[in-house]
C-alpha cells in the first residue's frame, strides 16, 4: 500500500529528462527547470504559483498525449503557461492530449501541434493559433471568438456548435471539417479551403469568402446573410433552404448548385453564372440578377417579385407557376422558356426575346411587352388584359383562348398567329388587317378544351386570385 502511495506522488524532473516514470501525473510547479522537457501520457498538475518570470518557460518542451488536472483548468494557470510559450519558442506538442474545458484565453499557440486533441468546451478566445495543427481535433462547443487561425490545419476537425465570431481563418484548411450549427458570424475565410466541409445550419452572417476554395461542401439551412461571395466558384454546392439574403454573389459561378427553397431576398447575383442550377421554390424578391446567365436553370415556383432580371439569359429555364410580379425583364432572353401559369402582373418585358416560349395560362395583367418578340410563343389561355403590345411580334403565336381585352397593340405584328372562338380580342378599333393576318382555329368541343377562358369565367377584370 505504501509503495502505491509513493508511486502516485508527482516526480520532479530536471532539464532534458523524460517523464517515462511510474505515477499518474506531473506537478509542474515543483520542477526546478521547465525547459527541454518531454512529458507523455501524464496528467499535468499545477498546485502552486508559477515562479518563472520570463518567456523562456518550457522552451523546447514536448507535451504528448497529456491531460490537464481540474486545478490546472480552473485558476488561469494553464492560460499563463501557454502565454509563456510565445512565438512558437517551444515545440508545443499536445497531439492527442485532453484539454476538455481548458481556459486558453489569449494563449499563444503558434505552430502548436494539437492533432486529435480533445478540446470540447475549451475557451480559446483571442488565442493565437497561427499555423496550428488541429487535424482531427475535437472542438465541439469550444469558444474561439476573435481567435487567430491563419493558416491553421483543421482537416477533419469536429467544430460543431462552436463559437468562432470574428475569427480569422485566412488560408485555413477546413477540408472534411464538421461545422454543423457553428457560429461563424463575421469570420474571415479569405483563401481558405472548404472541401467536403459540413456547414449545415452554420451561421455565416457577414462572413468573407474572398478567393475561397469550395468543393462539394454542404451549406444546407446555413445562414449567409450579407456574406461576401463575390466571384467565388460554387459549382454544385448544396444551399438547400439556406439564407442568403443581402449576400454578394456578383460574378459568382453557381452552376449546377442546389438552391431549392433558398432565401435570396435582395441578394446581389449580377453577372453570376447560374446555369442548370436548381432554384425550385427559391425566394428572390427584389434580387439583382442583371446580366446573369440562368440558361436551363429550374425556377419552378420561385418568387421573383420585383427582381431585376434586365438583360438576363433565361433561355430554356423553367419558370412554371413562378411569381414575376413587377419583375424587370427588359431585353431578357426567355427563348424556349417554360412560363406556364407564371404570374407576370406589371412585369416589364420591353424588348424581351420570348420566341418559342410556353406561356400557357400565364397571367400578364398590365405587363409591358413593348417591342418584345413572341414569335412562335404559346399564349393559349394567357391573360393579357391591359398589356402594352406596341411594336411586339406575335408572328406564329398561339393565342387560342387568350384574353387580350384592352391591350395596346399599335404596330403589333400578329401575322400567322392562331386564335379561336374563346380568344378575347379588343372589341373596339382592332384593325381588320390584323384580323385578316391571323388564322382562325375552330374549337372541337368534344375533345379537350384549351386552358384559359373557361377557367376564368365569371371573374371580374383584374381578379388575379381567381385566375392565377
Amino acid at each position: 500500500m505504501r509503495k502505491n502511495d509513493d508511486a502516485e506522488k508527482p516526480k520532479l524532473l530536471t532539464k532534458g529528462e523524460t517523464a517515462e516514470l511510474l505515477g499518474i501525473g506531473i506537478d509542474l510547479s515543483k520542477l526546478p527547470d521547465t525547459r527541454g522537457l518531454f512529458i507523455s501520457d501524464k496528467i499535468l498538475f499545477y498546485k502552486d504559483s508559477l515562479c518563472v518570470g520570463n518567456e523562456s518557460a518550457f522552451t523546447g518542451s514536448v507535451f504528448y498525449n497529456c491531460s490537464v488536472s481540474s486545478d490546472f483548468k480552473n485558476n488561469e494557470v494553464l492560460n499563463l503557461y501557454c502565454r509563456w510559450i510565445s512565438g512558437g519558442a517551444a515545440l508545443f506538442n499536445l497531439s492527442y492530449s485532453d484539454l476538455t474545458d481548458a481556459d486558453l484565453t489569449g494563449a499563444d499557440l503558434t505552430d502548436a501541434n494539437l492533432t486529435s486533441a480533445g478540446m470540447r468546451h475549451s475557451i480559446l478566445s483571442n488565442a493565437n493559433l497561427t499555423n496550428a495543427k488541429l487535424e482531427g481535433a475535437d472542438l465541439i462547443n469550444a469558444i474561439l471568438k476573435d481567435a487567430n487561425l491563419i493558416g491553421a490545419n483543421l482537416t477533419g476537425a469536429k467544430i460543431g456548435h462552436s463559437k468562432l465570431t470574428n475569427a480569422n481563418l485566412t488560408n485555413a484548411n477546413l477540408t472534411g471539417a464538421d461545422l454543423q450549427w457553428a457560429n461563424l458570424i463575421n469570420v474571415n475565410l479569405t483563401e481558405a479551403k472548404l472541401i467536403e466541409t459540413n456547414l449545415t445550419r452554420a451561421n455565416l452572417t457577414g462572413a468573407n469568402f474572398t478567393r475561397i476554395d469550395i468543393v462539394q461542401s454542404n451549406f444546407r439551412k446555413a445562414s449567409l446573410i450579407d456574406a461576401n461571395l463575390k466571384e467565388v466558384k460554387l459549382t454544385g454546392i448544396n444551399f438547400t433552404d439556406a439564407y442568403l439574403s443581402g449576400a454578394n454573389l456578383s460574378g459568382a459561378n453557381i452552376s449546377d448548385a442546389n438552391l431549392t427553397n433558398a432565401n435570396l431576398f435582395e441578394t446581389n447575383l449580377s453577372g453570376a453564372s447560374i446555369t442548370h442550377a436548381d432554384l425550385t421554390g427559391a425566394k428572390l424578391l427584389s434580387a439583382n440578377l442583371s446580366g446573369a446567365n440562368l440558361t436551363s436553370a429550374n425556377l419552378t415556383s420561385a418568387n421573383l417579385t420585383g427582381a431585376n432580371l434586365t438583360g438576363v439569359n433565361l433561355r430554356s429555364v423553367s419558370l412554371f407557376v413562378a411569381d414575376l410580379t413587377r419583375a424587370k425583364l427588359s431585353d431578357a432572353n426567355l427563348s424556349d422558356a417554360n412560363l406556364t401559369r407564371a404570374k407576370l402582373t406589371g412585369a416589364n418585358l420591353e424588348g424581351a426575346n420570348l420566341t418559342g416560349a410556353d406561356l400557357t395560362g400565364a397571367y400578364l395583367l398590365d405587363a409591358n411587352l413593348t417591342g418584345a418578340n413572341l414569335s412562335g410563343t404559346n399564349l393559349s389561355g394567357a391573360y393579357l388584359v391591359r398589356a402594352k403590345l406596341e411594336g411586339a411580334s406575335f408572328s406564329g403565336a398561339d393565342l387560342t383562348g387568350a384574353d387580350l381585352a384592352d391591350v395596346l397593340f399599335i404596330n403589333a405584328n400578329f401575322a400567322g398567329a392562331t386564335y379561336n372562338e374563346r380568344t378575347e380580342l379588343p372589341p373596339i378599333d382592332f384593325p381588320r388587317n390584323i384580323i385578316d393576318s391571323m388564322q382562325f382555329v375552330a374549337i372541337d368541343y368534344v375533345e379537350d378544351e384549351p386552358v384559359g377562358k373557361d377557367e376564368g369565367e365569371g371573374k371580374d377584370e383584374g381578379d388575379e386570385d381567381s385566375y392565377w
